[in-house]
Protein backbone atom coordinates (compact mmCIF):
# COMPACT_ATOMS: atom_id res chain seq x y z
CA UNK A 1 0.00 0.00 0.00
CA UNK A 2 1.95 3.28 -0.83
CA UNK A 3 1.85 6.51 1.51
CA UNK A 4 -0.90 8.70 1.55
CA UNK A 5 -0.89 12.10 0.09
CA UNK A 6 -2.32 15.73 0.31
CA UNK A 7 -5.48 15.64 2.44
CA UNK A 8 -5.70 12.06 3.44
CA UNK A 9 -1.27 12.91 4.78
CA UNK A 10 -2.80 15.96 6.71
CA UNK A 11 -5.26 13.76 8.49
CA UNK A 12 -2.89 10.50 8.55
CA UNK A 13 0.08 13.01 10.15
CA UNK A 14 -2.36 14.50 12.66
CA UNK A 15 -3.60 11.06 13.76
CA UNK A 16 -0.08 9.62 14.50
CA UNK A 17 1.21 13.17 16.24
CA UNK A 18 -2.29 12.41 18.10
CA UNK A 19 -1.47 9.14 19.33
CA UNK A 20 2.53 9.83 20.31
CA UNK A 21 1.07 12.43 22.25
CA UNK A 22 -0.83 10.14 24.08
CA UNK A 23 1.97 7.55 24.15
CA UNK A 24 4.59 9.54 25.48
CA UNK A 25 4.02 13.12 25.89
CA UNK A 26 3.21 16.62 24.27
CA UNK A 27 6.87 17.83 24.52
CA UNK A 28 8.14 14.19 23.13
CA UNK A 29 5.70 14.91 20.39
CA UNK A 30 6.82 17.96 19.43
CA UNK A 31 10.79 16.97 19.41
CA UNK A 32 9.35 13.54 16.91
CA UNK A 33 7.89 15.53 14.70
CA UNK A 34 10.27 18.49 14.53
CA UNK A 35 13.07 16.31 13.98
CA UNK A 36 11.23 14.77 11.02
CA UNK A 37 10.62 18.11 9.32
CA UNK A 38 13.94 18.85 9.74
CA UNK A 39 15.40 15.75 8.00
CA UNK A 40 12.75 17.17 5.00
CA UNK A 41 14.97 20.62 5.41
CA UNK A 42 11.74 22.37 7.08
CA UNK A 43 12.77 23.97 10.41
CA UNK A 44 10.19 24.28 12.55
CA UNK A 45 10.37 24.86 16.76
CA UNK A 46 8.14 23.16 19.46
CA UNK A 47 6.24 25.56 19.91
CA UNK A 48 5.30 26.20 16.04
CA UNK A 49 4.50 22.40 16.23
CA UNK A 50 2.04 22.96 18.78
CA UNK A 51 0.33 25.46 17.07
CA UNK A 52 0.10 23.73 14.19
CA UNK A 53 -1.23 21.22 16.52
CA UNK A 54 -4.11 23.63 18.25
CA UNK A 55 -5.10 24.39 14.87
CA UNK A 56 -5.33 21.31 13.85
CA UNK A 57 -7.46 20.24 16.50
CA UNK A 58 -9.20 23.48 16.57
CA UNK A 59 -10.63 21.92 12.67
CA UNK A 60 -10.86 18.34 14.22
CA UNK A 61 -13.41 19.78 16.44
CA UNK A 62 -15.11 22.29 14.11
CA UNK A 63 -14.31 25.39 15.69
CA UNK A 64 -12.31 26.60 12.62
CA UNK A 65 -14.47 27.75 9.45
CA UNK A 66 -12.18 29.79 7.42
CA UNK A 67 -14.65 30.22 4.10
CA UNK A 68 -17.38 31.37 6.87
CA UNK A 69 -14.75 34.10 7.87
CA UNK A 70 -14.02 34.71 4.48
CA UNK A 71 -17.59 35.68 3.31
CA UNK A 72 -17.84 37.45 6.74
CA UNK A 73 -14.90 39.42 6.05
CA UNK A 74 -15.91 40.11 2.21
CA UNK A 75 -19.23 41.32 3.57
CA UNK A 76 -18.04 44.06 6.09
CA UNK A 77 -15.75 45.07 3.26
CA UNK A 78 -18.50 45.71 0.81
CA UNK A 79 -20.78 47.32 3.50
CA UNK A 80 -17.46 49.16 4.29
CA UNK A 81 -16.83 50.29 0.72
CA UNK A 82 -20.37 51.05 -0.24
CA UNK A 83 -20.68 53.11 3.12
CA UNK A 84 -17.53 55.19 2.02
CA UNK A 85 -18.51 55.76 -1.12
CA UNK A 86 -21.93 56.77 -0.07
CA UNK A 87 -20.28 59.48 2.42
CA UNK A 88 -18.03 60.76 -0.45
CA UNK A 89 -20.99 61.60 -2.14
CA UNK A 90 -22.81 63.76 0.47
CA UNK A 91 -20.37 66.63 -0.01
CA UNK A 92 -21.31 66.80 -3.26
CA UNK A 93 -25.17 66.21 -2.94
CA UNK A 94 -24.61 69.45 -0.28
CA UNK A 95 -22.40 71.74 -2.83
CA UNK A 96 -26.05 70.85 -5.22
CA UNK A 97 -28.27 71.76 -2.32
CA UNK A 98 -26.09 75.27 -1.80
CA UNK A 99 -25.92 76.06 -5.39
CA UNK A 100 -29.98 75.55 -5.61
CA UNK A 101 -30.80 77.66 -2.12
CA UNK A 102 -28.01 80.21 -3.97
CA UNK A 103 -30.37 80.07 -7.16
CA UNK A 104 -33.66 80.28 -5.05
CA UNK A 105 -31.82 83.57 -3.27
CA UNK A 106 -31.40 84.94 -6.11
CA UNK A 107 -35.01 84.05 -7.73
CA UNK A 108 -36.77 85.25 -4.70
CA UNK A 109 -35.22 89.03 -3.90
CA UNK A 110 -38.98 90.54 -2.65
CA UNK A 111 -38.36 87.93 0.57
CA UNK A 112 -36.72 89.61 3.47
CA UNK A 113 -33.41 88.03 4.79
CA UNK A 114 -35.47 85.85 7.82
CA UNK A 115 -36.65 83.76 5.08
CA UNK A 116 -33.07 82.63 3.88
CA UNK A 117 -32.06 79.23 4.78
CA UNK A 118 -28.56 78.97 6.81
CA UNK A 119 -25.24 78.35 5.31
CA UNK A 120 -23.50 75.29 6.23
CA UNK A 121 -21.25 78.42 8.02
CA UNK A 122 -24.31 79.75 9.43
CA UNK A 123 -25.65 76.05 11.13
CA UNK A 124 -22.45 74.80 12.26
CA UNK A 125 -19.80 77.99 12.71
CA UNK A 126 -16.64 76.69 11.57
CA UNK A 127 -14.46 78.88 9.37
CA UNK A 128 -13.12 76.41 7.62
CA UNK A 129 -15.82 75.22 4.70
CA UNK A 130 -14.31 71.69 4.96
CA UNK A 131 -15.12 71.29 8.62
CA UNK A 132 -18.34 72.53 7.98
CA UNK A 133 -18.91 69.89 5.32
CA UNK A 134 -17.28 67.16 7.27
CA UNK A 135 -20.00 67.88 10.42
CA UNK A 136 -22.82 67.94 8.10
CA UNK A 137 -21.56 64.79 6.95
CA UNK A 138 -20.91 63.48 10.65
CA UNK A 139 -25.09 64.42 11.32
CA UNK A 140 -26.18 62.77 7.99
CA UNK A 141 -24.57 59.95 9.18
CA UNK A 142 -25.97 59.83 12.43
CA UNK A 143 -29.61 60.16 11.19
CA UNK A 144 -29.22 57.24 8.87
CA UNK A 145 -27.54 55.17 11.52
CA UNK A 146 -30.69 56.16 14.36
CA UNK A 147 -32.98 55.29 11.36
CA UNK A 148 -31.75 51.53 10.58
Amino acid sequence: MSEPTGTANILHQFTAYNQLREDYSPEVANVITQKNLGRHNIHATPGEIEAWHRINTAAANAKLNIPAERSTAETLGKASTAAILEAASIPHAIEELETTFAADENLDEDETEEDERPSLADMYGYENDEDNEEAALDDVLKARERAD
